[in-house]
């Protein structure tokens, strides 16, 4: 009995140690830069929602009303609250303030940001989004880290910032993108997509991608900044 129990013991401590919690080696992953600031959205927005006067959160309740959202195959509408969390949570992710009262339903004109070319200018690369019209006053740009050229599809987007005035019809994202992931290597396909933002509504997002000048190297994987 007593060899069992040892046994039985022994079984035990090997299981603790093989599956350690919080993750690999028992250390949990740390929050990005991005994913930090989207939880302080939140959080500032779902505290507005309790200063509200009860007339101004009736007031969000007939126009969530009026709203849509897909979830599970089926339509819903929004309460009062969801539909005052989705709009200021949105303004709040890129520094506006909250709004006390629903927007007029904003009549979002076709996103004008068009193809991405990343070329070189005195040796240094240079990422540059054709923008042939303004677009709305606040337009995301989100961005993958550098793929392999051979990738034809991208679902792994992080918010860079805002996109900036446009000059001669071209923005210039280069200090954006660098900031984010660094010089994007030679040969590598990079992925952004740009969504139009308008009192706390968005289009849905637009994508474009080109390839870095120079010649693709395979390399080991690492990870990406923020």
């Amino acid at each position: 009995m007593s060899r069992l129990l040892g046994m039985l013991d022994h079984i035990a401590v090997m299981k603790t140690h093989g599956n350690p919690k919080g993750g690999k080696r028992g250390k949990k992953k740390r929050p990005s830069a991005a994913q930090l600031h989207s939880r302080s959205a939140l959080a500032d927005t779902s505290y507005g929602w309790s200063e509200l006067t009860e007339e101004e959160r009736l007031t969000w309740d007939v126009d969530g009303k009026e709203q849509r959202t897909h979830s599970q195959g089926r339509v819903r509408r929004l309460s009062g609250q969801k539909y005052y969390m989705k709009i200021n949570n949105a303004r709040a992710f890129i520094g506006l303030p909250r709004l006390r009262l629903p927007p007029a339903l904003p009549r979002l004109r076709p996103n004008p940001v068009g193809a991405l070319s990343i070329v070189k200018v005195h040796g240094e690369i240079k990422i540059l989004l054709s923008v042939p019209s303004a677009p709305a006053e606040h337009t995301k740009v989100l961005a993958s880290p550098p793929q392999n050229p051979g990738r034809r599809f991208c679902a792994d987007f992080r918010y860079l910032g805002l996109l900036p005035p446009p000059k001669g019809g071209v923005c210039d994202i280069t200090k954006l993108y660098v900031k984010k992931y660094g010089n994007p290597p030679p040969g590598s396909r990079v992925f952004i997509q740009t969504r139009q933002h308008l009192d706390g509504h968005q289009d849905h997002p637009k994508q474009t991608n080109a390839i870095v000048p120079g010649t693709w190297k395979r390399r080991r994987a690492t990870g990406a900044r923020g």
